[in-house]
């Protein structure tokens, strides 16, 4: 009987109990290594999350943060299921996926002429080549002023049921025409963006193409950049072909990141499931005056409480936060250590079992999910840097 994810960790936990098994010669040999972070006490009044011996003090069985934590290959086999990706990519029944559809959002996607100033698309800051982010704190929109929010990624949103940080929007279609007609970002009326559209012969053969018989409005500009977002959907990294069973695919060190990921670190109690996200609100105790979900939904206990990022190609999506504050992996893992604000009462409680030990080896195992992006967004990316900045184009991250 295949067991639930959190009935997987708990049964992971109890074998941990029994004592570690270690899986390699060379895995025994490198656990000795420190960590990047190098020797951290726990936070105050902090436990283990699951249970004795799970925490980052010296000693204990599977405690110590020189001990590598090592499945059993079935309850490792049994955990690996939880990462696997499904195999059929949801979609509303009012927008079933077309070939014209993507094609028209992604022509949508990429024109900065759905801003007012002419050079904001929504690639500008979700640029592929920084895996849909733009490597900035806060980006910036028609006026040139920073948002109030780091870009996220819009890889992987087909599972989702509420978008944005704060989770304001709840379809893909919904989220996909906000940014326009938003002052600050790309500051483009709805009404003003249609009467473009319409007036453009390329669009108005596209449209026809996309939704026959339709005029091209709102919810049809919103459906086809949906149709298109819902095909960045990767999962062809490294941690994957491990998943299939390639254990060459990834380093002992990524291994071992992966089990203290799933165990001792308290991770995976947010980031869980194929693209590492619970898809729920938290407050991680983030310095910020921003109430987060809290505006969307007046209640108090969700004050500050913003949406569990996936972690799919996160090395590639730097800065990290909604506030964009932390400039790297090494920041966040020292972040959940000492960086969070304990005090605040809306701290979701998982925070009570977040354990960042073991940094090396959990930067190695996040390094393992990036998926390569296709060769022809990452030079239409380029194209549109070209078209709204001509002679300076930002160094790709590709080689």
């Amino acid at each position: 009987m295949l067991l639930t994810y959190r009935h997987a960790v708990f049964a992971v936990a109890g074998l941990l109990l029994a004592g570690p098994i270690v899986l390699s010669a060379a895995a025994q040999d490198q656990s000795a290594q420190p960590s990047v972070l190098g020797p951290q006490p726990p936070p105050p009044g902090f436990g283990p999350p699951f249970g004795r011996g799970f925490g980052g003090g010296r000693g204990g069985r599977g405690g110590g943060r020189g001990v590598p934590i090592v499945l059993d290959p079935a309850q490792l086999t049994e955990l690996k299921t939880h990462y696997v990706k499904p195999a059929l990519v949801p979609e509303p029944a009012d927008n079933p996926s077309t070939p014209e559809k993507v094609a028209l959002g992604e022509t949508l996607f990429f024109d900065p002429g759905l801003s007012s100033n002419g050079k904001i698309a929504c690639a500008t800051c979700h640029d592929a080549r920084h895996s849909f982010t733009d490597g900035l704190g806060l980006s910036l929109g028609v006026k040139g002023e920073p948002l109030a929010r780091h870009t996220p990624t819009v890889i992987n949103l087909a599972w989702s049921e509420a978008f944005f940080w704060d989770g304001r929007a709840r379809t893909m279609e919904q989220q996909a025409v906000m940014p326009i007609a938003e002052a600050k970002e790309m500051g483009m009326p709805h009404a003003v963006m249609l009467s473009r559209l319409q007036g453009d012969g390329e669009y108005r053969r596209l449209f026809a193409q996309a939704f026959p018989g339709e005029v091209p409005g709102v919810a049809t500009v919103g459906k086809a950049i949906a149709a298109f977002e819902r095909t960045l959907t990767y999962a062809a990294s490294p941690f994957d072909r491990w998943l299939a069973g390639d254990e060459s695919a990834i380093s002992d060190e990524a291994k071992r990141g992966f089990v203290d990921f799933n165990t001792r670190a308290g991770c995976a109690q947010c980031h869980s499931g194929w693209n590492f996200s619970d898809g729920k609100f938290h407050d991680i105790g983030v310095r910020s005056e921003d109430v987060g979900r809290f505006a969307v939904e007046a209640d108090e206990t969700l004050r500050h409480h913003f949406k569990t990022p996936g972690l799919r190609n996160i090395a590639e999506r730097a800065p990290y936060m909604h506030t964009g504050a932390l400039a790297s992996l090494n920041d966040v893992l020292r972040f959940y250590t000492r960086g969070f604000d304990r005090r605040r009462a809306t701290l979701s409680p998982e925070m009570r079992n977040v354990r960042a030990g073991g940094g090396r080896d959990i930067i190695a195992f996040l390094q393992t999910l990036t998926s390569p992006l296709p060769a022809e967004l990452l030079q239409r990316q380029e194209a549109l840097e070209k078209q709204v900045h001509p002679g300076i184009v930002k160094a790709s991250l590709t080689p």
